[in-house]
């Protein structure tokens, strides 16, 4: 599961690197500042991108607002003019030059229904006067008030005293919400999610010449639907393809999980992150097609272009003399070996979430 931890960073880097530490135990792939460049410096556009691409979203609040983008305007009577190519969430509760980056997190999260993990420093702990906002009239401690208010209005919040404490939550709260959602995919009748023309992406020439549309109509009958079906029996499937169909599917469709069955008999669900996460991480070619997808301008308003660019991509960067020498058999056994507790592979029994 992709986790986006969100708040603000000086007063409370020692509770966001315990968060960020127990999700990574657990397996998580977290999304924070501390892995972009500069802390005030990031660019709001970036972040509400990355938000829409993460599973949930982990809010932890004290006693700051945060950093304000496009507040300086605002302060020397400029016009407040959002900046070009900036999507704000279509909210009242948001306003350019007034809302925290840390609120523009949050409304980013609630606009793409993203769960949502509230965490709120209890009002009893100590906390140090200089890590609490000034209390000038109309200033960010009211900002920061407010802000806490609404998510005691419209979550369900967790109060936490210390860093060990707010890990256990988290880890808690992360936890149920991975849960409810693979409860929720395998309630999903396998057989409306199924493609025939999947099996066509494991030959050789199938991404070759002019016999590439036959994989790009795959990924445009795929397009809605949350589940794809391969059979490794059926056809010969390679890693590398397994590893392409991932990456076509996480950027140009909906679907969110790969069923491998063998003879039609269950084999195992994995997530399309994890597949693209596994391989990219193995191969530098692998990893420089991720790269190269990530940074594409392929949408899905316009799939047969964008399925027809990353396929020459991945012609340009992986000929087949290239892929021969990078590929492995996908079998059940390899599965299991190269995605461990990541893959579904057996019943789950739920006691209660």
């Amino acid at each position: 599961m992709k986790v986006y931890v969100s708040s603000t960073f000086v007063d409370l880097k020692r509770y966001r690197d315990a968060a960020i530490r127990i999700l990574r135990q657990l397996g998580h792939e977290v999304v924070a500042m501390e892995d972009y460049t500069s802390d005030s410096a990031i660019p709001l556009k970036k972040v509400l991108k990355d938000i829409k691409a993460c599973d949930a979203y982990v809010g932890i609040i004290a006693w700051r607002y945060g950093y304000i983008p496009g507040d300086k305007a605002q302060a020397s009577k400029k016009k407040r003019a959002i900046p070009k190519g900036l999507v704000l969430p279509d909210s009242k509760a948001g306003k350019y030059g007034e809302t925290s980056i840390t609120e523009w997190e949050y409304l980013q999260a609630a606009e793409n229904k993203i769960p949502t993990l509230a965490f709120l420093l209890d009002d009893e702990s100590p906390w140090p006067p200089h890590l609490v906002d000034g209390f000038e009239e109309g200033g960010s401690k009211v900002k920061v008030q407010s802000f806490r208010e609404i998510l005691q209005r419209d979550r369900t919040v967790a109060y936490f005293k210390s860093p060990e404490d707010l890990a256990a939550k988290v880890s808690a709260a992360t936890t149920r919400v991975n849960m409810s959602q693979l409860v929720s995919v395998n309630l999903l009748d396998p057989d409306k999610y199924t493609e025939s023309n999947l099996d066509l992406v494991t030959s050789d020439e199938i991404v070759a010449g002019g016999r590439k549309e036959k994989l790009v109509s795959a990924v445009i009958g795929a397009e809605t639907k949350a589940i794809i079906r391969i059979d490794i029996k059926a056809a010969k499937w390679w890693s590398t393809r397994l590893f392409l169909l991932a990456c076509l599917m996480d950027k140009l469709t909906d679907t969110q999980q790969i069923l491998v069955v063998q003879e039609e008999k269950f084999v195992g669900l994995l997530p399309v992150p994890a597949i693209i996460r596994q391989f990219s991480s193995s191969d530098a070619e692998l990893s420089k097609f991720e790269r190269k997808v990530a940074g594409s301008s392929a949408n899905r308003g316009a799939i047969k272009k964008g399925a027809e660019k990353l396929i020459d991509d991945w012609n340009s960067i992986l000929p087949k003399r290239v892929e021969r020498v990078v590929r492995r058999k996908v079998t059940k056994s390899n599965l299991k070996g190269w995605f461990g507790e990541t893959m579904i592979s057996a019943a789950l029994k739920i006691d209660s979430l």
